[in-house]
């Protein structure tokens, strides 16, 4: 109905939602929104018709979202806070210029399997502030001008096996975010003005078995912060003029078994 704030609003924890579609025909905030802990939302599929202002999807702590789909047109496809969530196996995207297809807002000791998060001016997948958190098998991509994977001010987050691609910035960026772990990922930009990985003004982070490519800039930028690690990478530049890794007023960088 006009003038709600979703579609869905829970507010008692240990609700399970399953099986239906949200199709927004009037302007509201959130397609389904949870403040509660303990739910279980599955098979549900939210578009937002241009008609959702925040997230097509807003959930809390300690839920379980899965085999589930978000289209946002002008708002985040899910706004993730709180702490111990799982979100596996399900697809979001939004294509707003100041949104992301998935956002963790100092979000912490959540897990995400298997997801797509696509961004359209905005990035794929945005962690801003908070940690701990596990990517496993997440594909997160920007078609614009956004990183397809940024965290900022994020700590100790582990990232395995992901890809990450932007087609007009960096692949994967890490701003003032310590302590990160990257495993057995590939990271593909097309931009000269940017890099595939970027790591500004950070420190303590280990990415390990990686793959870094950009068809037009730089492979990957180090700027900044101290005691980074790149381990059995393969950084690749194959723009004129750019290089394949560029250390920029950082200390203590290592990198072995690389091939740059």
């Amino acid at each position: 109905p006009a003038e709600s704030t979703a579609a869905f609003v829970v507010r008692n924890d240990s609700v399970t939602l399953s099986g239906f579609s949200v199709l927004a025909a009037n302007a509201m905030p959130y397609g389904v929104l949870s403040s509660s802990a303990f739910i279980t939302v599955s098979s549900v599929n939210v578009d937002s018709g241009g008609m959702i202002a925040v997230a097509g999807m807003s959930l809390s702590s300690w839920t379980t979202l899965s085999a589930s789909s978000v289209t946002a047109q002008s708002s985040h496809g899910l706004l993730l806070t709180g702490t111990g969530s799982l979100v596996a196996n399900s697809t979001f995207s939004s294509q707003g210029a100041a949104f992301s297809g998935v956002r963790l807002d100092g979000a912490s000791t959540n897990t995400l399997a298997g997801i797509v998060a696509e961004g359209g001016d905005g990035e794929g997948l945005l962690l801003r502030g908070g940690g701990w958190n596990t990517l496993r098998d997440v594909i997160a991509n920007s078609q614009r001008f956004k990183p397809g994977l940024s965290l900022a001010s994020s700590l100790s987050n582990t990232v395995i096996s992901g890809l990450f691609q932007s087609a007009q910035s960096t692949a994967a960026a890490l701003v003032s975010s310590h302590f990160n772990s990257f495993t057995g990922s590939t990271m593909t930009a097309a931009d000269a003005g940017a890099s595939a990985f970027w790591s500004s003004s950070s420190s303590n982070n280990v990415v390990s078995g990686a793959a870094f490519t950009n068809t037009a800039g730089h492979g990957a930028l180090i700027q900044g912060g101290s005691s980074n690690r790149i381990e059995s990478g393969r950084i690749t530049s194959n723009g004129a003029g750019f290089v394949g890794l560029w250390i920029l007023a950082a200390s203590s960088v290592t990198v072995t078994g690389s091939t740059v």
